[in-house]
């Protein structure tokens, strides 16, 4: 089956056609129809974009014109890749741990009206400014049972950004006004865990991978190999400052990494689950 007839045959998480139907269900208004359209696979997913007609013709411009799918279906992902059960436990975490904070965390955001206003990177200059837009959640499935774990199936539908012109990379002087938005992205949530946030399920320290984990999923080289790895990476931004890439100190970081890697990890971990709100993060 080709890319664009399994889009036409788009079904949810449930086994549900995704239709104008469906999308009314979705929506909470009259819909005419609907054009799915594969915009890529990668090995853990797929993505659709679907083009929404509404019956209603006047109140279009208040609602969204398309929406994203985004689909974790093991079944395929194993017969793309080649995955021991450990791999595809941690897999299948992470999915359910994507849908839960899109279906609980934005959600939640939208509901209080900060979508904008607390995640967003103001970039102002010349009378204008820009920003990172949370999407909003329309439909997110999680089918994850641990006994069933190879049929487990993961859905999101969610606003479409196509119009929302994002700067990529971030210029560098504008990374001061980035390291401000991320950390009030985690001031949101320092010390204000309501109950319902807290009963979430999510991964016990966030943000980074802890060397058990690296030691179960990663390279076996991979603490070997970073002091090589580091210098690619200076090689790579040379053009950008070389009096700060090519210096040796700099250079040399990579190597001071390897060496502390286990007593920086625990450091960060034991900082991460001292954080209020770390888990949701």
């Amino acid at each position: 089956m080709s890319q664009t007839e399994a889009a036409a045959a788009l079904h949810d998480a449930n086994g549900t056609l995704i239709d104008a139907a469906w999308m009314e269900k979705v929506l909470g208004c009259r819909v005419r129809a609907v054009t799915p359209r594969a915009l890529y696979q990668q090995d853990h997913s797929t993505v659709y974009s679907i083009a929404i007609e509404y019956e209603d013709t006047s109140t279009a411009a208040s609602r969204p014109d398309s929406v994203l799918v985004k689909q974790m279906f093991l079944p395929e992902l194993m017969q793309r890749l080649t995955r021991s059960e450990l791999k595809l436990l941690r897999d299948c975490e992470s999915y359910n741990n994507e849908c839960t904070v899109v279906q609980h965390i934005c959600l939640q955001l939208h509901a209080a009206g900060d979508s904008r206003a607390v995640l967003l990177l103001f970039i102002v200059g010349e009378s204008r400014c820009t920003g990172i837009r949370v999407p909003k959640p329309y439909s997110v499935i999680a089918n994850f049972e641990r006994d069933a774990m190879p049929e487990s199936k993961f859905m999101i539908c969610l606003e479409h950004l196509q119009h929302h012109c994002h700067h990529s990379p971030v210029p560098q002087h504008y990374l001061p006004t980035v390291l401000r938005w991320l950390a009030r992205f985690h001031a949101h949530y320092y010390g204000h865990r309501t109950e319902s946030l807290s009963e979430l399920e999510l991964w016990a320290v966030g943000g980074h991978w802890t060397m058990d984990k690296r030691r179960r999923f990663a390279s076996k080289t991979e603490v070997q190999d970073l002091p090589g790895k580091f210098v690619e990476l200076c090689e790579a931004f040379a053009e950008t400052d070389p009096s700060f890439y090519g210096e040796s100190a700099t250079q040399c970081i990579g190597e001071r990494l390897a060496r502390h890697a286990e007593v920086l990890c625990s450091m960060l971990v034991s900082a991460c689950i001292g954080i209020a709100g770390a888990r949701m993060l």
